[in-house]
């Protein structure tokens, strides 16, 4: 999934979107019952920044996951959940 922080990277420099660090932390469900199958993804994407508006944020996390073809290719089998943390 270090597609998506690559593509969110490229979406807020275009947009000229200054920010100190991004980290993104991935944590996954199992099922233990079907050969430790992996259920669910989270992400938790952390940027550090000065004035950053949270709410523009997740929208271009959203474009940046259209844009992820490892998200893309498991969304109808994986669940993939994504959150979003300011840090000034």
């Amino acid at each position: 999934m270090a597609a998506a922080g690559r593509y969110l990277k490229k979406i807020l420099k275009k947009q000229r979107i200054e920010f100190e660090e991004l980290t993104i932390d991935a944590d996954v469900k199992r099922n233990p019952d079907e050969a430790d199958r992996i259920e669910r993804i989270i992400l938790s994407f952390t940027i550090k920044g000065e004035n950053l508006d949270k709410e523009k944020l997740k929208k271009n996390l959203a474009i940046a996951r259209k844009n992820c073809s490892m998200a893309r290719s498991v969304e109808n089998s994986i669940e993939i959940e994504e959150t979003i943390e300011v840090v000034e």
